[in-house]
């Protein structure tokens, strides 16, 4: 699982790297990260096999066995 903003990312390695489009479009807010590092986490986090991605919209929060 990945919990991770609902910003996209915007820079070149992103546009390089072909991300799918069906999970480009979960992301909603207006607002983009430009920074090299934001891109390679998106990158990675988009292309991560049978991995669920949770966006921060609305009332959301983070609970569980192992996290406080």
């Amino acid at each position: 699982m990945i919990y991770m903003p609902n910003v996209r990312a915007e820079h070149d390695m992103v546009i390089a790297a072909n991300l799918d489009e069906t999970k480009l479009n979960m992301f909603t807010d207006e607002d983009v990260i430009t920074s090299e590092t934001y891109a390679a986490f998106f990158i990675a986090a988009l292309n991560e096999p049978n991995c669920n991605i949770y966006l921060n919209i609305g009332n959301f929060s983070i609970s569980g066995e192992n996290y406080k």
